[in-house]
């Protein structure tokens, strides 16, 4: 009896020393891997993978997935794959105009925003409004359903005053002279 006795406080000492070794481990990796993400700001940026409407945090995602558009809200900008070149836009004034219903209609001034937006891209490869209204709403925190209207009532580097709607618009941007412009479809 008396060896059947140590053989159980043994078992039971092994296990106690066994979970909180594990328990140790697991909480000095997982400390390590939010400082490694804290220190390469990737819980700041943000991947556009295709056939998704929404992006993720980069932190969200474990496995290699292909993504070709990536947004850095600490840098504020919008990249192309490996694009390097960075485009500011040639709008003068911004506004955002989102009608959630008929009675309720919300207006954001965008100039801060985008006075430090810059997109790193190719010239035949430009975003669309609705990755610029998804970066500036990852930018702000501010998110909306996706039934709302949204449009950019925006005055160009002509003095012109334009709306453009995301569900009409949503492919309206286009670069010349090293600057990103907008045309009305």
């Amino acid at each position: 009896m008396n060896q059947t006795y140590y053989l159980i406080k043994c078992i039971s000492l092994w296990n106690v020393v066994k979970e909180s070794s594990l328990y140790f481990f697991y909480k000095c990796y997982y400390l390590y891997v939010y400082l490694k993400a804290y220190a390469i700001d990737s819980h700041n940026r943000w991947v556009f993978i295709p056939g998704h409407t929404l992006p993720l945090a980069l932190t969200s995602i474990s496995n290699n997935v292909e993504y070709l558009w990536s947004y850095s809200s600490t840098d504020n900008k919008l990249m192309y794959k490996h694009c390097t070149t960075p485009y500011p836009f040639s709008w003068l004034s911004a506004k955002l105009v989102i009608y959630q219903n008929e009675l309720s209609v919300i207006e954001y001034d965008i100039d801060d925003f985008l006075h430090t937006f810059r997109i790193a891209t190719k010239l035949h490869r430009l975003p669309t409004l609705t990755m610029v209204f998804i970066a500036w709403s990852t930018y702000t925190k501010q998110w909306f359903k996706s039934s709302s209207i949204i449009e950019f009532h925006i005055i160009n580097d002509s003095g012109e005053d334009q709306v453009l709607s995301l569900h009409q618009d949503n492919a309206c941007l286009h670069i010349d002279q090293h600057k990103i412009h907008s045309y009305k479809i």
